[in-house]
């Protein structure tokens, strides 16, 4: 069975999130891997019984996490969608990739309030960092959706060979919707890969790939890349934006930015992004990563 992964802070956006996680498991018959991270002793999982009564600051916290899952559940009574709750401590984003490797997870889904400023370009939101290293679609919420059947789909690329593999994840996405994909070029001053212009994709190649599904093929002209795909999918109503991460060099990235995670921070549509960079190589989860 298909899994989703969400990781939650139990705020409001993570509640969107959750919320688009279980009507699209209910969809495409996948459960839903909730997932916390809970800051306690960072010698917790070695201590004794005994030793742990030492640190009650830590206990409350464990317990407050599993106060939060329990209302999870009773939010979702209703569903037949299963449910597992994880949390854990440390290395948050080291724990999401294993995890995500370890149980072959089909997608993550989590909210985010977004970022700006300085905070963005030298921290970045975690949506921004799980987009970052995820080796699998990342969608990212921010409102509740309108409308939770996406039915009206925009795939903003620059249509190179490498995008194919993240477009086929998106047409597996889509095909239990029925959705209608939008083949989305930018023509702009500041094109997808300004250094590398001349390898811009052929978009009819994508269009033959998605014959299962309705498509259509758009250029469209605005000032930048983000302004232009806000626009389009304005002008078309669109559901859900999608868009590769083909990822850059970390410091290259403080300079630059990135379009996807520009995309993620501002964009007030839900998110869908496809790393095309390899499954990265992590180490397996042991017991003492998670605690279920």
């Amino acid at each position: 069975m298909k899994k989703i992964f969400v990781p939650t802070d139990f705020s409001t956006c993570a509640y969107y999130a959750s919320d688009v996680a279980m009507a699209l498991a209910d969809k495409v018959l996948a459960e839903v891997h909730f997932y916390t991270r809970v800051d306690v002793h960072p010698l917790w999982d070695g201590m004794s019984p005994n030793a742990r009564k030492d640190f009650p600051e830590s206990f409350s916290k464990i317990q407050e996490v599993k106060s939060h899952f329990r209302d999870l559940r009773e939010r979702y009574k209703d569903s037949k969608v299963r449910i597992v709750t994880t949390y854990s401590h440390g290395d948050m984003m080291g724990v999401i990739n294993r995890y995500v490797d370890k149980e072959d997870v089909f997608m993550v889904v989590m909210g985010s309030s977004g970022s700006s400023g300085l905070k963005e370009v030298i921290l970045g939101s975690n949506a921004q960092k799980v987009v970052k290293n995820a080796s699998c679609p990342v969608m990212v919420i921010k409102h509740p959706p309108l409308n939770m059947d996406f039915k009206n789909i925009v795939f903003a690329s620059d249509f190179r060979p490498e995008a194919k593999e993240s477009f086929k994840q998106l047409i597996e996405f889509a095909a239990p919707f029925g959705a209608h994909i939008h083949l989305l070029y930018i023509e702009a001053p500041s094109s997808f890969n300004d250094a590398e212009a001349d390898q811009r994709g052929n978009m009819d190649e994508f269009e033959r790939m998605c014959w299962k599904l309705p498509c259509t093929k758009h250029t469209f002209g605005d000032l930048n890349i983000e302004m232009g795909i806000t626009h389009f999918a304005t002008d078309t109503q669109a559901d859900l934006i999608a868009v590769c991460n083909y990822g850059r060099p970390a410091l290259q990235k403080i300079f630059t930015g990135s379009i996807t995670e520009a995309l993620v921070n501002h964009l007030e549509l839900p998110v869908l992004t496809m790393n095309t960079r390899a499954t990265n190589s992590w180490v397996q989860l042991t017991e003492e990563d998670l605690q279920a």
